[in-house]
């Protein structure tokens, strides 16, 4: 008898690890997921209650799918929504030796998963009655825990004894029942804050002058305020060379790039797609181009990547960017010069550098002031580039800095990239000028991720 018991407490923990096996990874990287999901419970029941163990197979596979969408559309930013559009883009993607590891390890862990079940039928000892209560009592302990953490859906609560931040077990169906929800009732609404973007309070009223926008693609706010003003006054260096002034500050961010473009743009929250079928400046919703337009500015977008990224191309114009320019345009108006692409980054595009000059030369309109934004790229992650810091000082060494190499190069990228910027701009032409981040960096390791702040990115407002 104890024999029995044993063998079946070693099958049901050993399924309970397999079927879970994501969660494992949890102590290596940031999954942002919690560590059972209830869903699985059908897996395991259907062992019992289905006699062929395929079926059993195909009801794993597909919450292992929904599985694996809610985590990386969780790591990398995006909506769910916006996730499964990204993946017609993956082609675009370089794989190399590790993400063909990777698939084999997917591979094997499907094969290893669905021979256990196959040999899990075979077992006569393998007890239904016993096994359904071992699944009632783990999921009993789970929830217990949820609660004593204070990290549970269930139960709110302000304890400090959380062990976790993220619940240890929940509905994974819940987040695309959301996520459906969201979209149905309000496809756009306009964000509930108190104050406007810190775009529309810059430049809804201003009619000073030439404006600019920049969006630096993945920069995000360091938590460390000694590391980040000392970034900080290195920028500033340069912007008093230039005889701008300076007001650095940081806004709330929330989801992907296509979600900072929303709030910057439109200070709204939603899903793009929406205006790939309405304009802007017929449906009660007033981008910062329409004012722009409306006050007598020609308006102009950049960015380093293809028109098709998301439909740029559509959407932009229905915002009210009269002239948009992508990696498209450049190629076309530099088809008999050298053009250096950069194709370390997951998408080859126009260097950020490259495309900021190449929209200095195009806004040289001398009829009407001048409003442009630029969509940068370049420091897109994964970040696999060995970046050399060009323009070192003392308070500042990047290699002493407690991330990963991935993490130290990336941040000396936009470090140079605001320089370079800065020490380009043409000064007489431009009155003011903002420079903030989309989102912050989604870093897969959790020491890089937690560097920066997780709800701000930071910005840099220059003035004349």
């Amino acid at each position: 008898m104890p024999t029995t018991v044993f063998k079946n407490i070693f099958h049901f923990l050993t399924l309970i690890l397999i079927v879970n096996l994501l969660a494992v990874f949890d102590l290596f990287i940031f999954l942002p997921r919690s560590i059972f999901y209830y869903e699985y419970i059908l897996v395991f029941l259907a062992l019992f209650f289905f006699k062929k163990v395929r079926h059993t197979f195909f009801i794993f596979c597909i919450i292992f799918i929904l599985d694996i969408f809610d985590v990386m559309s969780n790591i990398f930013l995006f909506d769910i929504s916006q996730f499964f559009s990204s993946l017609k883009f993956i082609f675009l993607y370089k794989f190399n030796l590790y993400h063909y590891l990777i698939l084999f390890f997917v591979l094997f862990y499907f094969i290893c998963l669905y021979l256990y079940l196959k040999y899990l039928k075979t077992q006569p000892f393998f007890s239904k009655t016993i096994f359904i209560k071992y699944l009632f009592l783990f999921y009993f302990i789970a929830i217990f825990l949820d609660v004593y953490n204070g990290s549970s859906k269930l139960i709110e609560t302000n304890d400090q004894r959380k062990i976790t931040s993220k619940n240890i077990t929940s509905l994974l169906l819940k987040n695309y029942f959301d996520q459906a929800y969201q979209f149905l009732k309000n496809p756009v609404v306009v964000f509930n804050y108190n104050q406007s973007s810190i775009t529309f309070e810059s430049f809804k009223k201003d009619t000073t002058g030439n404006q600019l926008i920049i969006l630096i693609e993945s920069w995000g706010l360091i938590n460390d305020s000694n590391i980040r003003e000392a970034l900080q006054s290195n920028i500033n260096t340069h912007i008093n060379q230039q005889e701008y002034h300076f007001k650095w500050g940081k806004s709330k961010f929330s989801g992907s790039t296509a979600s900072g473009e929303l709030k910057q743009l439109l200070n709204l929250k939603g899903n793009y797609k929406y205006f790939l079928h309405h304009r802007s400046d017929t449906n009660n919703i007033v981008s910062i181009f329409d004012y722009k337009n409306n006050q007598g500015y020609t308006t102009y977008g950049f960015h380093c990547y293809s028109e098709n990224m998301f439909n740029r191309s559509i959407w932009w114009r229905n915002i009210g960017i009269k002239n948009a320019f992508f990696k498209e345009s450049f190629l076309k108006d530099n088809a008999n010069k050298k053009v250096q692409l950069d194709d370390d980054g997951p998408f080859t595009s126009i260097t950020d550098v490259a495309m900021f000059k190449y929209m200095e030369s195009k806004t040289n309109n001398k009829n009407n002031k001048i409003f442009s934004y630029l969509l940068t790229e370049n420091s897109h992650l994964p970040f696999k580039k060995i970046v050399n810091d060009n323009y070192p000082t003392k308070n500042l060494n990047f290699n002493t800095l407690p991330i990963s190499e991935e993490a130290k190069n990336q941040l000396k990228y936009i470090k140079n990239l605001l320089t370079e910027i800065i020490d380009n701009v043409d000064s007489s032409k431009w009155n003011k000028i903002l420079i903030i981040g989309d989102h912050n960096p989604p870093y897969l390791n959790k020491i890089d991720r937690n560097y920066y702040s997780d709800k701000m990115i930071p910005y840099v407002l220059i003035y004349k």
